[in-house]
Order: structure tokens, then sequence, then C-alpha cells
């Protein structure tokens, strides 16, 4: 195990629903106001860590479906309950993982602040969600 790996913490993540192709005068896809939400396990690591994470407390192996990693280390501080918005942005290639760009937003004295960016592995089959 790595010496990197930090507390596993319960993120809160959002997805707009899907549009069905709507979009407005602009033509910018419409998002409809429901959003998916799922519970994740959060483990912040480097990407070269992410394919050998070893087990976490409960003996359970810890593989890149559940892990979120970060190259940045200011990110590393996720924190329960923290809001994150979820974007798919893979595979690149039809078998390989699902992969999400995560956008984690703080209120800080009043005004909402983008933290650094995270990325998540095969978010759905670790939520459950499609």
């Amino acid at each position: 195990m790595s010496h990197r790996q930090r507390d596993t913490h319960t993120a809160t993540v959002t997805r707009p629903s899907d549009t069905d192709g709507e979009s407005d005068f602009m033509g910018a896809p419409v998002q409809d106001d429901s959003v998916e939400v799922a519970t994740l396990s959060v483990r912040v690591q480097s990407p070269a860590e992410a394919g050998n994470l070893g087990t976490d407390a409960a003996g359970e192996v810890v593989t890149a479906d559940k892990v979120v990693w970060t190259s940045n280390p200011e990110a590393a501080q996720v924190q329960v309950d923290d809001h994150l918005t979820l974007d798919r942005v893979g595979p690149t290639d039809p078998d390989g993982e699902d992969v999400y760009l995560v956008q984690q937003v703080r209120e800080q004295f009043g005004r909402r602040v983008s933290q650094p960016e995270l990325w998540v592995f095969d978010c759905d089959r670790y939520t459950g969600q499609r």
C-alpha cells in the first residue's frame, strides 16, 4: 500500500439528468432540473497509484472503480458531504473504463469556489447508477 493514501471520506455527487437532445435558442443543451445523486467512498490518489491500492479497513480490495484521484494535493481535502458535480468524459474506446471529470465546489466567504479537478473511474459501476 502506498504511503500517499489518505483516509476514505464520503462525498455526494450530483449529475444532470438526460436532456433527450433538447437545446435552447443558442444551441446549448438544456439540462433538466432533476439530478441523479450518488454517494462515493472517496480515496484521493495519484493516477499512477490508481491500479494498485491494496485493501481497505474492511479487508476489501480497493481498485480504481472506488477511487477518486488527482495530481493536485489540495484536492485531497475532500470532506464528508462535500458536493461534487460529475461529467462523463470517457472511455475513449468501447472496452475502456468509464471515466468522469468531477468538479468540487465549496462556499468560501459567501462565494462559490471551484476546487481542483478530480477524476473518478467507473463511477456507474460503483454507485449502481446508469
